[in-house]
């Protein structure tokens, strides 16, 4: 009886020693498609021509990301790998209009893709792919006590005490006094 399990195991071993060895056939699974937030709003591109896709990739001050891993996938399969150079810019070829997800880590853009001459008006040669933070330079979250002094409230109220405060003041000012 272990003679039998031996000559069944050993043709499995020789089909999955096979598929390994094949070239073009992979066990491994197809990558997983990007999950979008829903608040990500997309961005026109007009391909150049033979369908490539111009881009570049930056961080929030506007310094290119060089080697930096751009995924680009469509209808959740992934259509493209590539990486940035020196200058963070990156070309994919041989696209179709349509729209795609591209990732750099984990930062999502979509991209409304047009082909070459069928662009809208305004629409961008290239694609700008910021990656960081989402704050923009001069900004910082607000302190307690600058939340109240920011809110509408407080300054409606501060606007309503001038209102009054402001002919009261004149009025006074203008006073003589009655005796000399």
């Amino acid at each position: 009886m272990a003679v039998l399990k031996i000559r069944n195991v050993q043709p499995t071993l020789l089909a999955v020693a096979l598929l390994l060895w094949v070239p073009g056939v992979s066990l491994a699974a197809a990558p997983a498609p990007i999950l979008l937030p829903s608040d990500v709003p997309a961005s026109d591109v007009q391909l150049g021509p033979q369908g490539v896709l111009y881009g570049v990739v930056v961080d929030v001050q506007g310094v290119p990301l060089s080697r930096a891993s751009v995924v680009l996938q469509r209808e959740g399969r992934q259509v493209a790998t590539v990486e940035t150079d020196a200058l963070g810019r990156f070309a994919v070829g041989e696209l179709q209009g349509g729209t795609y997800v591209v990732a750099v880590g984990p930062y999502v853009r979509v991209l409304r893709t047009w082909a070459n001459n069928t662009a809208p008006p305004k629409t961008r040669d290239m694609a700008l792919i910021v990656v960081g933070d989402e704050v923009v330079r001069g900004q910082r979250p607000l302190l307690p006590l600058e939340r109240v002094f920011a809110s509408d409230q407080f300054v409606i109220a501060a606007m309503a005490g001038a209102a009054i405060a402001l002919p009261l003041s004149v009025q006074h000012s203008n006073h003589r006094p009655s005796s000399p």
